[in-house]
């Protein structure tokens, strides 16, 4: 039988130190980013890096959000841009850049640091 501090997680107990109660709270608290990049086959942009998120404050009719977008995709085209060609053919470490990137800008506009997730797409021709 189980023991411990456990959690009801819909029809599951699940222990409280299970990854997943801390990643809910985290989201609860700080949202969510996702950001797209697509690369072409010289591990240049392809296309415009796209941000989207969940949970970021809205403000006035969503122009805060809109604002911390913005700021996002900026930084993160520029932080990219300037990779080395080697380190830009390299999903690892295109994907350390862009947290990187993507906590800076929200530190500094929000405070808050969120989940981040990056998806990097690579053409073949």
């Amino acid at each position: 039988a189980p023991s411990g501090r456990l959690l009801l997680d819909g029809d599951l107990l699940i222990p409280d130190g299970d990854g997943t109660v801390h990643t809910r709270r985290k989201l609860s608290a700080a949202g969510h980013v996702a950001a797209f990049l697509v690369f072409d086959r010289k591990g240049r942009l392809a296309a415009e890096p796209c941000v989207t998120a969940e949970g970021l404050p809205q403000g006035e009719e969503g122009a805060l959000a809109d604002r911390l977008i913005d700021d996002m995709e900026e930084e993160l085209a520029g932080t990219i841009e300037k990779l080395p060609r080697e380190r830009a053919r390299d999903d690892d470490a295109v994907e350390e850049a862009a947290r990187r990137s993507l906590r800076a800008v929200l530190k500094e506009g929000w405070g808050k640091r969120p989940l981040i997730a990056v998806e990097i797409v690579r053409l073949e021709s």
